[in-house]
């Protein structure tokens, strides 16, 4: 059932199922508990969950336990003696599930048409002073002034604000993935610095071992010749003292020989302790003894979640952390990286490019039918050929490539489109007609619709389907914009704008959330405001559009207004496809030149 058609009870069922459901069960929450992160589950989940816990622990060495943990953010979870029924009960969420189990029970019959049992009443007849259904209408009421609309207002607030609660949601999620992304990297920047410690440690011990190592072994030395020495004075001492107990005749005969034994230790002195040395160790004074860093806090609007949760849709749209762009600061190349071949991180027509929050960059390698997956540095990680699926084994040549909210990536050459897994895997596909020119792809933000472009020589459109397949319907220039099209690259704005360049015009065609133009903004020359075969294009955190502006070799910012900000890249040859970065650089495919180049903000 279509979204404009959804009765009352189906938006109760869609607020229960999608909003009011247990994370553990998937069911309408029962005696929900709330958690110290806020999250809320059923009483009788936690319990189950709980006692799994105890279970584990009892059968896992104390040192080696895991504390009890919330099932969605992992944080730790603190029960009193009580246990999970200590835990403060969610009161709103439970007077919520039940007003809303209540309706959806009650309100199936009462919504249901007394003539139509298939149809529901959405609709009052004027004239007869009674609701009635769309059957109704056409059968007994033919004619009659019929009111819709304060319905089918209540029916577009309750989607608004369903949007609404899914956005905070986002923003949630959004959060939680930030905390323990940050968390991840105050821990590693925690074991690389004691890791360094260890390691100053470790130098430190070393050099007191062998300071004492030395000491000791001159010491042992000069005992050792002292000891030598005192054992055979000793021994003449005892022998002399012998001597002097024997008969006169005796001692006479030796002592010529004691004198000499004696004599050669009257000069013998006493000797002094050799050189040792004390180790002293001064600790490192400062006012903290390590600084990991600083955590810093900035402001998320909703806008700026809804870009964020959203950004994968197109594989376009980057992260709101992205770095400010910062109007009149010069843009440099980071790094180009590439060449013409079949190798590992060489290219054959590289065409479209994305950046997912994995900070991979993905290159549509159209001539050699592959996706390529590397760093921003050009370090190769990985590709897959783009087959088609089915029994026929045959391979899609790649024009443009993006990125869905489940993090798989769609892929349209000629005429297929293609879903793939980030390994490769085959998941879906669509049929489209066969053409030779370029097309673009994106994954609309907002309806998660897969918009693709097209071009036969003659005529210029996009094509929007959804993704089990189904054609949604067309865009082609309309009277507001006269001027044939020549779609290339497409790509959603936060708004629910789409943006299309159009090669033989010069411009950017800008449209509305129902595909009906706005307004354009370019014109063919090489002045700043001006676009010469426009190409690739995508949108930053801010907002801002950037253009590969493939005739004059550069790729221009513009503000969300189609107002020229800024020059960001220059001296290609093509450059086609173009991408932002999480962190705030653009990634361009320079297609004649084989090669892609990553750029940044000095």
């Amino acid at each position: 059932m279509a979204s404009g058609s959804s009765s009352p009870t189906t938006e109760r069922h869609r607020i229960l199922e999608d909003i009011l459901s247990c994370g553990i069960c998937f069911e309408p929450f029962t005696k929900p508990k709330a958690l110290p992160c806020q999250h809320s589950f059923c009483l009788r989940c936690l319990e189950r969950q709980h006692k799994q816990w105890l279970q584990d622990c009892r059968r896992t060495p104390l040192q080696r336990q895991e504390p009890f943990r919330c099932s969605i953010c992992r944080e730790p979870v603190t029960l009193t003696s009580n246990g999970v029924a200590g835990l403060p009960d969610n009161h709103l969420v439970a007077n919520l599930c039940e007003e809303f189990s209540k309706k959806t029970q009650v309100g199936g019959q009462k919504n249901r048409c007394g003539f139509h049992p298939t149809k529901d009443v959405d609709l009052f007849c004027q004239q007869c002073e009674v609701p009635v259904c769309s059957a109704c209408i056409r059968e007994a009421h033919s004619g009659h002034i019929v009111s819709g609309v304060q319905l089918n207002n209540g029916h577009q607030k309750i989607k608004t604000l369903l949007a609404f609660l899914k956005r905070i949601e986002d923003v949630q999620n959004r959060l939680t993935d930030n905390k323990t992304q940050a968390q991840q990297e105050i821990n590693k920047a925690f074991e690389v610095q004691m890791q360094k410690l260890r390691e100053q440690r470790d130098g430190l011990l070393a050099t007191v071992h062998k300071s004492h190592q030395d000491n000791m072994a001159a010491l042992t030395a000069q005992k050792d010749i002292v000891l030598t020495q005192l054992a055979e004075l000793s021994r003449v001492c005892e022998d002399a003292e012998e001597c002097l107990e024997q008969e006169d005749a005796v001692w006479l005969t030796q002592d010529l020989n004691l004198e000499q034994k004696l004599a050669k230790f009257e000069d013998t002195q006493t000797p002094e302790i050799c050189e040792t040395k004390l180790c002293s160790f001064e600790p490192k004074k400062s006012g903290a003894l390590i600084e990991l860093g600083k955590v810093t806090l900035k402001s998320l609007s909703d806008k700026q979640a809804l870009v964020q949760s959203k950004d994968t849709n197109t594989g376009h749209v980057r992260s709101t952390n992205a770095r400010p762009t910062t109007v009149g600061q010069t843009w440099v190349r980071k790094v180009k990286f590439g060449g013409e071949g079949s190798g590992k991180g060489q290219f054959c027509d590289p065409c479209g490019v994305a950046v997912p929050q994995d900070n991979k960059v993905y290159i549509a390698d159209r001539g050699n039918s592959r996706i390529q997956v590397l760093t921003k540095d050009g370090v190769y990680v990985r590709e897959f050929t783009t087959t088609l699926p089915g029994d026929t084994g045959g391979k899609l040549k790649p024009w443009d490539i993006a990125v869905d909210s489940k993090d798989n990536l769609w892929v349209v050459g000629h005429d297929h489109e293609v879903q793939y897994s980030r390994e490769g895997i085959c998941l879906a596909k669509i049929d489209l007609q066969h053409v030779t020119y370029l097309r673009g792809v994106t994954v609309a933000m907002a309806t998660e619709q897969v918009i693709v472009t097209e071009y036969d020589g003659k005529n210029g459109l996009l094509r929007v389907f959804n993704q089990d397949g189904s054609n949604v319907g067309m865009y082609v220039a309309g009277h507001r914009s006269p001027d044939p099209l020549f779609p290339r690259y497409v790509v959603g704005d936060v708004e629910g704008n789409i943006l299309v360049t159009d090669l033989n015009n010069h411009c950017v065609r800008v449209l509305d959330t129902e595909r009906k133009f706005k307004f354009k903004f370019g014109s063919e020359g090489s002045l700043e405001s001006q676009l010469n075969h426009p190409e690739g294009i995508c949108v930053d955190g801010k907002g801002n559009i950037i253009v590969a502006d493939s005739g004059n070799g550069c790729v221009k910012m513009f503000d969300s207004q189609g107002r020229f900000l800024c020059d960001i890249a220059s001296g290609m040859k093509s450059p086609h496809g173009v991408a932002v970065s999480p962190g705030g650089d653009v990634v361009v495919t320079d297609y004649d030149n084989q090669t892609v180049s990553v750029w940044t903000q000095g």
